[in-house]
């Protein structure tokens, strides 16, 4: 099987439209607010503590070598994170410079990221922190919960692998 580009599209029909819309809404709002509770509700500091970290990790792909080294309990390494400046969150977001300025402050004097001379990064402790993997854990049943809801609607076939 031939890896997709991010750029090639992936065919829906007009039928199950509303389908994937349904279901990626309710996978976008639970994540969120999700999220949210993990910083006192504050959706926007979610939302920038995400992009900084998925701008980190981000030149690491997602690649079948990446999965082996990186999946399961092992994080990349802080030594392997790319830090990303406040105008590129901001960008990535569409948000001011200022209104990013302000959410990454409180993350940072938070302890959910570090401002380096080149950047912020979220480093590999904060993502073993005990709430930030039970984060991660309703993030997965959420995904999980995505994946199960467009298999029942037809937009996905579940192949077993023969072992």
């Amino acid at each position: 099987m031939t890896p997709r580009n991010d750029g090639d599209p992936v065919a829906v029909s007009e039928a199950h439209s509303r389908a994937v819309g349904r279901i990626c809404t309710e996978f976008f709002l639970e994540t969120a607010v999700g999220s949210a509770d993990f910083f006192k509700g504050e959706l926007v500091t979610a939302l920038v503590f995400l992009a900084i970290l998925r701008e980190n990790v981000r030149h690491i792909g997602h690649t079948p070598e990446n999965s082996r080294t990186y999946g399961g309990p092992t994080l990349p390494p802080d030594s392997e994170r790319e830090p990303v400046t406040i105008y590129v969150v901001a960008k990535v977001l569409g948000l001011t410079y200022e209104t990013a300025r302000r959410h990454v402050r409180r993350l940072v004097d938070d302890g959910y990221c570090l401002r380096t001379d080149k950047g912020l990064v979220v480093p590999t402790d904060v993502l073993a922190r005990p709430e930030v993997v039970r984060a991660n854990e309703r993030n997965l049943a959420n995904f999980n919960k995505l994946l199960n809801n467009a298999v029942d609607a037809g937009l996905i076939e579940v192949q077993v692998k023969a072992e």
